[in-house]
């Protein structure tokens, strides 16, 4: 994370996701941290977005988020998140930005997703993308 001129290592991120109520065509943004199993968490997230009345809970913004979104309904090629370059802090923007499209059939039995990464490079190199794109496709594998 930069701060001011300082660099400071997170030990952990909190994800903000956003999400689809069932039968609503507007998403919020549900942020909570991490915590137990993958089913822990998703049925705590499920818990706390469907409790959820605003479109984001302001006291949960802080410099130790991670945001992630989907979206299902195309391939995504590319995607350029929103933000406003010309703000003071914008250079010191450090929450990366995780977005994935559908899985698409590529034959063999097999599916293909598009991801789009965005991240502060003064922070991280395609280098570091590259081994965050390994470790996810493990982590994908093993679900299999």
């Amino acid at each position: 994370m930069i701060r001011g001129d300082g660099v400071y290592r997170l030990e952990r991120r909190i994800p903000s996701f956003t999400d689809l109520k069932k039968g609503s065509e507007l998403f919020h943004i549900v942020t909570m941290p991490c915590e137990g199993s993958i089913e822990t968490f998703c049925q705590a997230a499920r818990d706390r977005s469907a409790a959820q009345d605003c479109f984001f809970d302001p006291n949960a913004e802080r410099d130790h988020l991670i945001y992630f979104s989907c979206l299902p309904w195309i391939d995504l090629t590319a995607l350029t998140n929103e933000r406003d370059l010309s703000a003071p802090q914008a250079k010191d923007d450090s929450v990366p930005r995780i977005v994935w499209g559908r899985f698409t059939p590529s034959g063999d039995d097999r599916s293909e997703m598009g991801i789009s990464v965005e991240v502060n490079h003064r922070l991280i190199d395609g280098v570091h993308i590259g081994m965050f794109a390994k470790a996810l496709s493990r982590l994908i594998d093993a679900l299999a």
